[in-house]
């Protein structure tokens, strides 16, 4: 009997149904539909890690949701069926609202030693990277590539052993 696809898990399909409701009429820059970055980092984290968790999968699509713009509180995650590891590993990477240095962030999430958090966001981190290399030549962000993702993607996969 072969396993069950992280698509068709309940926890999957839960947190699925929310990123798609927050996320709805926004396009990237591409056109796509927004929420397909979301899709791509729960499908990359267990591309990278198969052993990925239910939790983790939530936390790869939810992991916006404490962010200011759209918030969401822990009540109504679990409400409507998130796990609640899966709301601490969202609480662990959630980008602080004051100004920060991002590598400090990402150092201080190493320094917690949650390896399901570290492996969320590395999952996050390579979607970044292979999206903004996609940018126009003269788009800022592309920038964003060298200054920040490349070596926080270093920074975790030496914190993961990988």
């Amino acid at each position: 009997m072969s396993e069950i696809s992280h698509t068709d898990r309940p926890a999957y399909v839960a947190a699925l149904a929310m990123t798609r409701d927050r996320h709805e009429g926004k396009l990237d820059d591409f056109g796509s539909p927004y929420y397909h970055h979301f899709v791509r980092v729960a499908a990359r984290l267990v591309e990278l890690f198969p052993e990925a968790t239910d939790a983790q999968i939530q936390a790869a699509l939810l992991h916006d949701v404490f962010e200011p713009a759209l918030p969401y509180d822990e009540q109504h995650l679990l409400s409507h069926g998130v796990i609640p590891r899966a709301v601490e590993i969202i609480r662990r990477i959630t980008l602080p609202s004051e100004p920060f240095d991002y590598l400090d962030y990402v150092h201080t999430l190493v320094a917690s030693g949650d390896m399901e958090a570290m492996q969320v966001k590395l999952a996050d981190n390579a979607d970044a990277l292979d999206y903004f290399p996609r940018l126009d030549e003269k788009d800022v962000r592309r920038q964003l590539i060298s200054e920040r993702y490349r070596p926080t993607r270093d920074i975790l996969a030496t914190a993961l052993g990988i």
